[in-house]
């Protein structure tokens, strides 16, 4: 009996911990961390850099130059889903730096 409480417990734990790390990654603060690279699909540019005051993150939109150009849909880590306002097509990004968790 205490062997199955034990591992219940650390099953809980793991998934409770799994399910921080991909809340963590969707956050716009780990987005906005990240130099992004264009992988596939719509583009709203090439790279996705946050560190210019004109280009940042409002709610779960993405403003280049102050206008308003993309609404994150998805952040996995290394591949950030996009949907271009203009066209509404899916862009596809890639994680180009190293994890930067501070």
């Amino acid at each position: 009996m205490m062997m199955k409480k034990i591992i219940y417990r650390i099953s809980i734990s793991l998934v409770t911990i799994t399910f921080l790390v991909f809340f963590y990654f969707n956050t716009n603060y780990f987005i906005r961390k990240q130099e992004w690279k264009h992988g596939s699909g719509s583009s709203i540019g090439d790279f996705l850099l946050f560190e210019y005051k004109e280009n940042f993150i409002k709610g779960r939109t993405i403003y280049m130059n102050g206008i308003p150009t993309g609404r994150i849909i998805f952040c996995a880590g290394k591949k950030l889903i996009i949907k271009e306002i203009r066209t509404g097509e899916s862009c596809y990004y890639i994680n180009k730096s190293n994890f930067q968790y501070y």
